[in-house]
C-alpha cells in the first residue's frame, strides 16, 4: 500500500483538479493509502510481537503485572510505562513503541499532495508637397503631407487630404506622403531631408496567433503579400465585383487616419504657430521617428518650455515608446495589420468555419511533497523489515509460538496453580517448553 501509495501523488502530479468531486476522490484516496497501510505495517509488527513474546514469556520470570503489561502492549499505549516490562523485554517494548508510533504516518503523508494555481493550454473549436493657407496665415513649412490621389470628371489629379464623406470618388488605392526625415551628412551633423513615400494596397494571406492570459490578449502574427488590389472602376452595365469594393473601403477608412498635413504657418503679425491637420494624432503612427522634424521646430526656434532645448517633453516620450521609435513605413503596415485583425469578428467580412484554437486558462493543479510522503513510508517499511526480521529469526530458533488467542492462554495455564499466582499480581510466573508449548508455572519464590 505505501508503494502504491508513492506511485499514486506523482502520477497525480501536475494533473488538473478539475471537479470538487475528483479532488474528493483523490482525497480519499491518498487517505485509504495511508490507512491501510498503517494497518499492514502494524499487523506485521505485532505479530512478529507476539512471536518474541511467548519466547520471552518461555526464558524470563516475570510478575503477573509485568505479563499483563506486555501481553496487553497492543491495546493500551500505556502497559510501556511498565518498568519490569522495559527491563526484561528491551526488544519487544521496542517493537510495541515502533507499533503505536505507526499511527502518526496517516497524518503526514495524506497532506503530502497540494493544490496550486497553474494555466492550461487547450484545444477547442471555434468561429475562427503642396503649400495651401490658413485663413490669413502663410505655409512656411510643410513637414508632413500625405493624400489619396483621385480623379475629377475631365481626368485631372486631385488630391484628397483630408478624410473622404461617403460619396462616389473616382480614387485610388494609394496614399501618397512626403515628409522631412533626419539624417546624418557627411559632416556627421544630423540634417534634414525631403522623403516621398507611396503605400499601395495588396492583398495578404494572415497567419495569426491569438493569445489571452489573464483577461489580457495578445495578437501576433505574419502575412504573406499576395496581388495587387486597384480601386473599383465599375460600369453601369455590370455587376459589381462586391470583393473589390470590401477591399477599397477598407483602405479608404486607413488611410483616412493618414491624410493631412502638419505645418507651420505664420500670420499678419509674423506670429508662427504649428498645425496638425491629420487623424494620425489620433493613432500610434503619432510617435513615430519621422515625425521628430515638425517636434522640434519648437525647440529650434527657441519655444521649448524646457530650458534645455535637447531635452524631449513627457509626452512626446510616452508617444515614441508606443510607436517604439519606428519609421512610418513599418507603423503603416502594423496598423494595416491590426485593423484588419480587429474585423476578422464581422460576419459580413469574414467566411465563418470551424478551426482548432488552442487556449490557455487559470487552473488547479497537484503537487505533492517527495520527501514528506517517502521519508515517513522509508522509516516506517524500514523499522517493520527488522522487526519481522526478528520475527523470523524467532522462529527458526524456537519454532512457531501460539497467539494470544483465549485458548493459546488458556493451554499456556494448564497448572492449577498458576490460577492461584494469578490472582497476586506481584507473584511471579515462569514458563518452560514442553512438547513445542510454552506451559506457565509458578516461579519458586512463589
Amino acid at each position: 500500500m505505501s508503494i502504491a501509495h508513492c506511485v499514486f501523488y506523482p502520477k497525480l502530479s501536475g494533473v488538473v483538479v478539475g471537479s470538487s468531486s475528483n479532488q474528493e476522490r483523490n482525497t480519499r484516496f491518498g487517505t485509504a493509502f495511508a490507512f491501510l497501510s498503517q494497518i499492514a505495517l502494524t499487523a506485521a509488527v505485532w505479530l512478529s510481537y507476539t512471536q518474541l513474546l511467548w519466547g520471552f514469556v518461555g526464558k524470563e520470570e516475570v510478575t503477573v503485572k509485568g505479563l499483563n503489561a506486555a501481553f496487553g502492549a497492543d491495546t493500551s499505549v500505556f502497559s510501556l510505562l511498565n518498568f519490569e516490562m522495559l527491563q526484561k523485554f528491551r526488544i519487544g517494548s521496542s517493537m510495541a513503541l515502533f507499533a503505536w508510533c505507526l499511527i502518526l504516518p496517516p497524518f503526514f503523508t495524506p497532506a503530502t499532495l497540494f493544490i496550486s494555481p497553474s494555466t492550461e493550454m487547450v484545444e477547442v473549436e471555434q468561429l475562427d508637397e503642396i503649400s495651401t493657407p490658413l485663413g490669413t496665415a502663410k505655409e512656411t513649412i510643410n513637414v508632413y503631407y500625405a493624400f489619396v490621389p483621385a480623379f475629377n470628371a475631365s481626368g485631372g489629379l486631385v488630391p484628397l487630404s483630408s478624410p473622404r464623406l461617403q460619396s462616389p470618388y473616382n480614387a485610388t488605392n494609394e496614399l501618397w506622403m512626403t515628409f522631412f526625415r533626419y539624417v546624418i551628412d557627411s559632416d556627421g551633423n544630423r540634417a534634414r531631408e525631403r522623403h516621398y513615400q507611396v503605400c499601395q494596397l495588396y492583398n495578404a494571406s494572415y497567419d495569426i496567433k491569438l493569445e489571452w492570459d489573464r483577461s489580457f490578449q495578445n495578437v501576433t502574427g505574419s502575412y504573406g503579400i499576395l496581388e495587387k488590389v486597384y480601386f473599383p472602376t465599375d460600369r453601369p452595365d455590370a455587376v459589381s465585383d462586391m470583393a473589390q469594393h470590401s477591399y477599397s473601403a477598407f483602405f479608404w477608412v486607413l488611410t483616412d487616419q493618414l491624410v493631412g498635413t502638419f505645418s507651420w504657418f505664420v500670420g499678419l503679425n509674423q506670429s508662427e504657430f504649428g498645425v496638425i491637420d491629420s487623424q494620425i494624432s489620433r493613432t500610434s503612427l503619432l510617435g513615430t521617428s519621422d515625425l521628430d522634424v515638425f517636434f522640434d521646430l519648437n525647440k529650434n526656434k527657441g519655444w521649448s518650455k524646457n530650458e534645455n532645448s535637447t531635452q524631449i517633453s513627457d509626452q512626446r516620450l510616452q508617444d515614441k515608446a508606443l510607436a517604439k521609435n519606428r519609421t512610418l513605413n513599418v507603423l503603416l503596415e502594423e496598423l494595416s495589420f491590426n485593423a484588419t485583425v480587429s474585423l476578422l469578428h464581422n460576419e459580413l467580412l469574414t467566411h465563418n468555419t470551424t478551426s482548432r484554437v488552442l487556449q490557455w486558462r487559470s487552473v488547479n493543479r497537484y503537487g505533492y511533497n517527495p520527501r514528506g510522503l517517502f521519508i515517513p513510508y522509508a522509516l516506517a517499511n524500514l523499522f517493520t523489515l527488522i522487526t519481522v526480521l526478528l520475527g523470523i529469526f524467532s522462529y527458526f530458533r524456537s519454532g512457531v509460538h501460539p497467539d494470544k488467542k483465549f485458548q493459546d492462554i488458556v493451554s499456556a495455564a494448564e497448572d492449577p496453580r498458576v490460577i492461584h499466582v494469578a490472582r497476586n499480581r506481584r507473584k511471579s510466573l515462569t514458563g518452560e517448553l514442553v512438547a513445542g508449548k510454552v506451559i506457565l508455572r509458578p516461579a519458586a519464590n512463589s
